[in-house]
């Protein structure tokens, strides 16, 4: 027997038989409505039918305009977020009170010393023989295994 939906060969199995599975009985179902159900679908995923609304960034002053569900974004963009940021006296205070107590453990700072990596995600790339590292112990190991021909 051949699907009503998908024109492949079946046994004939499945409910009366002009399908395959439930999956293609279901889709010819609505194929013919399926311009109205995308439509209807994309209407609810938009938001509960709240205008967009016009906001002023308060780093650089600049309009944006934002849909309702995001109604308490504060900045234009990433790069005015992270601008404000490195110029907040409080969230600096914060991070650093944070790094000083994560550091305080002498485990997690040799962890991070033993991997190449100084408090942060160290060095990303890839190597001359396109392997791609994550920090400088794994680039310094995978240049070394390749100036020995290890693959």
């Amino acid at each position: 027997m051949i699907c009503e939906n998908c024109k492949r060969e079946h046994d004939g199995s499945y409910g009366s038989g002009r399908f395959c599975s439930q999956k293609c009985s279901r889709g010819f179902a609505t194929k013919s409505k399926r311009k109205e159900i995308n439509e209807k679908v994309s209407k609810s995923l938009k938001g509960s039918g709240h205008a967009d609304i016009n906001k002023t960034c308060e780093f650089c002053g600049k309009e944006f305009t934002v849909w309702y569900n995001k109604r308490n974004q504060r900045f234009c963009s990433a790069k005015c977020t992270a601008k404000f940021r490195a110029n907040n006296e409080d969230i600096k205070n914060n991070i650093s009170k944070s790094l000083k107590k994560y550091y305080k453990n002498p485990k997690t700072r040799n962890r991070l010393r033993d991997i190449g990596r100084k408090g942060g995600f160290g060095k990303r790339g890839y190597t001359k023989g396109g392997i791609h590292y994550q920090s400088n112990l794994e680039k310094k190991c995978f240049e070394l295994l390749e100036d020995l021909n290890i693959k």
